[in-house]
């Protein structure tokens, strides 16, 4: 069965009893542990057997697959200028990486067929493929999207800040890899080129054609998804994160003919103006609202598009050029949920229709600063670990490593904390307030006038400032919020930019208000440079429990146009403290078959869900061994980043590092297993978020079913 743009197939049962702690939950998020019920095999699987294994040419950063028949398609590459993908673990280089087709004719010794090249320094960050018949073409139509993270101007580790040919090399490829020893490029589809989303000819990052390219550049696609409908026409959904923060013409979500593949031509996009939800939000440290991913179902008449902090949109798209908004999951706007919604896949359970809902929530601890004293800001203020330092690889720089996951000691204002800036007129460093010698310090990421009245007004990113304070002997940073809409929205804990690796102390950003009033608490004024008349700050910077993102299991109540959340799953580690390793513990891509899903859930390998069974239940995994990476870029952790569902109960995935494994069903079905998976069900009388619309429960297989 085919039931949205990816394969779905049954992979077999497996038997992972769990059993449900009671709950009585009042609201959406209650949670409930389940209780263990075995030891877990000596290599960390479950109900499933490794049948086949390759390397995929043992280069590391794999990504997604897709699979139809004896065909896999694998992308690679890690988006190189974004922080929120990027710089958990170290500055993001400029890769060189190709997608693989692998032929798994025999499923115990799949072999990379060949490989498509990719542009230097991009990702083919998400594949799908479909076997389609057109009267322009009959094959198997791969789709590779390309990105290289949502600033599409330098600069970059690969390029100056120019407009630079590898700007053209974006958007989405379409393949015919029919025959997986010889694919064959088609068509690209050329974001914000026309003629539905045209762009000035001098807008950048899409300005004239470089010298000797025939056409202007494409702007990076983040996932793609194929259908073919009933009707016969192929269709292509992708989403361009932020489009609606840099006000394009399209939307996020794009949706493009690709019926003649050597044509791609865009019908239709969403949101369109004066409907586009706000950029960011009041949500947790990762406060961003814009597209993730996007994935067709009921044979491709509708779509759930994931929008981050912005939660889940169901969308009809039978009328390719009309998108319209059918409903909308809504996370609550408060602090404590993170939201992060990365992917949404759709499956009938029992005649319900189910979303399921993967959030990418990357902050496994709550980080706080604590003031002592003076009384007067006494008390604990809301905080964001950074991601560089939350990962750093050298273990060095994380607070929760620290004794008591804590440092405790005076706090000082430091100003900017910029070096030297410039090369034949260098800017000189701005001036220390305080010394920091063995304090936490209080940095400005933007200049404030009272404080620097003459220092230059050059930037500088905070990676940089935080290796400059740890050089002059800080325990750790605070960083104020830039005093400019939309970014003072909230603390963050991304997009610092600059080289953390030589970083062995934590930075840590807080709210606008609590940082001015220590600041005027600190510094009142200044005085041949120096803070004077200024009253000391005693406190401390504290990890405590967090959680990673989960999968949200949601019904949809067609008669009510109500959505209500079933579950909250999280992974074992999802709620650890102090977290185990740097592994990732947050879910990704899922697939679905009826009442089975299959989440390829990172460092917790893949994890097999029966949701049919009363209650829910994990029911099977699989955990690849830990692998360094072998581009030097990861952590030798394990990290499942795709999965796909294949003929004969086969299970597909791909682990960023160690590469592509085939599954199946053990044959003994017998003995018992680990749980590892904690459920906040929602009970008979949780709260509802109410839904704009309706979601379909009938769903028809695609022209291209099984």
């Amino acid at each position: 069965m085919r039931v949205g743009g990816r394969w779905r197939r049954l992979a077999g049962p497996a038997c992972l009893a769990v059993a449900l702690a009671a709950v009585a939950a009042a609201a959406p998020g209650a949670e409930a542990a389940l209780a263990q019920t075995g030891t877990e095999a000596p290599i960390d699987a479950h109900g499933l057997e490794l049948l086949g294994h390759t390397d995929l040419g043992g280069q590391g950063v794999n990504g997604d697959v897709a699979v139809v028949g004896n065909i896999a398609v694998v992308g690679a590459g890690i988006v190189t200028h974004t922080g929120y993908h990027t710089e958990r673990y170290n500055p993001g280089p400029c890769l060189e990486v190709t997608a693989k087709v692998v032929d798994l004719t025999d499923p115990r010794a799949p072999r990379v067929a060949a490989t498509i090249p990719i542009p230097t320094g991009v990702a083919a960050y998400d594949v799908d493929a479909i076997g389609v018949t057109t009267p322009t073409f009959t094959g198997v139509l791969a789709a590779i999207a390309l990105d290289d993270g949502p600033s599409q101007s330098g600069p970059n580790p690969c390029q100056a800040p120019v407009i630079s040919p590898a700007f053209v090399e974006r958007g989405i490829l379409y393949y015919d890899v029919t025959n997986p020893a010889s694919p064959q490029m088609l068509g690209r589809y050329l974001a914000d080129q026309g003629p539905t989303d045209d762009v000035a000819p001098n807008a950048l990052p899409c300005g004239p054609p470089p010298d000797g390219a025939a056409v202007r550049c494409a702007t990076g696609q983040h996932s793609v998804d194929l259908v073919q409908r009933e009707d016969g026409r192929v269709l292509s959904i992708s989403v361009e994160p932020i489009a609606d923060f840099l006000v394009k013409p399209s939307g996020d979500v794009r949706i493009v003919d690709v019926t003649d593949p050597r044509r791609p031509t865009q019908l239709g996009a969403w949101p369109p103006l004066g409907e586009r939800p706000p950029s960011f939000s009041p949500n947790g440290c990762g406060p961003f609202s814009h597209s993730h991913s996007a994935e067709f179902y009921d044979g491709g008449n509708k779509a759930l598009v994931a929008f981050m902090d912005a939660g889940m949109f169901d969308l009809n798209t039978g009328v390719a050029n009309a998108i319209s908004k059918a409903s909308h999951y809504a996370y609550p706007e408060t602090r404590s949920e993170e939201g992060n919604a990365g992917y949404a896949t759709a499956t009938v359970v029992d005649g319900q229709t189910v979303a399921l809902l993967s959030e990418e929530g990357w902050w496994p601890t709550n980080t706080r600063l604590r003031i002592d004293s003076p009384s007067g800001v006494a008390g604990e203020k809301y905080a964001c670990q950074g991601l560089p330092t939350i990962f750093d690889q050298t273990g060095r720089s994380p607070l929760w490593t620290r004794p008591n996951a804590a440092i405790a000691s005076e706090i000082v204002y430091g100003g900017r904390g910029c070096p030297a800036r410039g090369s034949a007129n260098p800017v000189p460093e701005d001036p220390w307030p305080t010394d920091p010698r063995g304090k936490i310090v209080l940095l400005d990421s933007s200049k404030v006038n009272a404080t620097q009245p003459d220092v230059a007004n050059q930037g500088c990113n905070n990676t940089t400032r935080m290796n400059r304070a740890q050089q002059a002997g800080a325990l750790a940073v605070l960083f104020g919020r830039v005093q400019l809409a939309p970014f003072n929205a909230s603390p963050q804990g991304v997009g610092w930019g600059g080289d953390w690796r030589n970083l062995s102390i934590p930075g840590i950003s807080i709210d606008e208000g609590d940082a001015n009033a220590l600041r005027t608490t600190l510094c009142p004024r200044l005085v041949d440079g120096l803070c004077n008349g200024g009253t000391p700050i005693t406190g401390s910077v504290v990890d405590q429990p967090g959680a990673w993102g989960g999968l949200r299991v949601l019904d949809v109540d067609t008669d009510t146009n109500e959505i209500r959340q079933r579950a909250l799953i999280r992974s074992r580690h999802g709620t650890t403290f102090p977290p185990p390793d740097l592994g990732v513990y947050a879910p990704g891509r899922a697939v679905a078959d009826g009442d089975k899903v299959y989440v390829a859930w990172h460092a917790d390998g893949l994890r097999v869900i029966d949701l049919g069974a009363s209650p829910i239940e994990e029911v099977a995994h699989f955990v690849p061994h830990d692998t360094a990476d072998p581009s030097g870029n990861l952590p030798a952790k394990a990290s499942v980043i795709g999965v796909a569902l294949a003929d004969g109960g086969r299970i597909v995935i791909t682990d960023q590092n160690s590469g592509l494994y085939v599954l199946a069903a053990e044959r003994d079905e017998g003995g018992g297993g680990s749980v590892a998976l904690y459920l906040a069900v929602a009970l008979g009388g949780v709260a509802v978020l109410v839904a704009a619309g309706v979601l379909v429960a009938r769903r028809r297989e695609s022209a291209v079913g099984a």
